[in-house]
């Protein structure tokens, strides 16, 4: 295969995770009092870091928006993170690649002790010598955590890397940190519009079309 180690995202990549945080932004607008959002809305909160959804799609100051965030937490630390399904073709394609002796890596944005839960959860946490995510004041970059998950990985550099993502955040991570990119246009991802404008080695529209992507 081209690839020897591959890095994913979470949230809309590895897992349909939109109704636990579908429903936790409904919870956390309810308790603040704010205008309830219509589901192409919360549809924009699946993938950028909450504090950032929170203050572009509804308007709050930082003040504000982090406050919701903290809000948003309670309800997904407990319920939200575990409402959660994989993809289909998900586990076949991480314990196919794991066979092969491939490295596998999840790189997100959501909060790390979110990221642990929701792999194990999901019965997949043994395929990954890695699992990297936000840390509490969600200051690490995409860039960051695909380069700390190289770094806990043992991968010296870019070569033969492929991060696989659902956002722009995923491809700009992925160009910053050096390594190639596959797009994925399933569940929430790339639209044709939307691929075009980002640099990316190939585009998948299911999980197991990365083993012929990948060759």
């Amino acid at each position: 295969m081209k690839y020897s180690d591959f890095i994913f995202d979470m949230d809309g990549t590895l897992a349909d995770t939109s109704p636990g945080v579908f429903e936790g932004v409904r919870r956390t607008l309810r308790q603040m009092g704010a205008p309830s959002l219509p589901e192409q809305e919360l549809r924009r909160f699946i993938g950028p870091p909450l504090h950032l959804s929170f203050h572009e799609i509804c308007g709050m100051d930082e003040a504000k928006a982090m406050e919701a965030t903290l809000l948003f937490r309670e309800y997904y630390k407990k319920e939200g993170v575990f409402n959660s399904t994989l993809y289909d073709g998900m586990e076949t394609l991480l314990r196919t690649l794991k066979a092969k002796g491939c490295r596998l890596m999840v790189a997100t944005l959501k909060r790390e002790a979110q990221a642990v839960s929701l792999v194990e959860h999901l019965g997949i946490a043994d395929c990954f010598t890695a699992v990297v995510g936000s840390d509490d004041a969600e200051k690490r970059t995409k860039k960051d955590v695909i380069e700390l998950a190289m770094a806990l990985s043992g991968i010296p550099g870019p070569d033969g890397v492929l991060m696989i993502g659902d956002s722009k955040f995923d491809a700009v991570g992925a160009e910053q940190a050096g390594v190639d990119f596959c797009a994925v246009t399933y569940g929430f991802g790339f639209t044709p519009a939307t691929l075009n404008r980002y640099r990316h080695q190939a585009a998948i529209a299911s999980p197991l079309e990365l083993l012929d992507a990948a060759k």
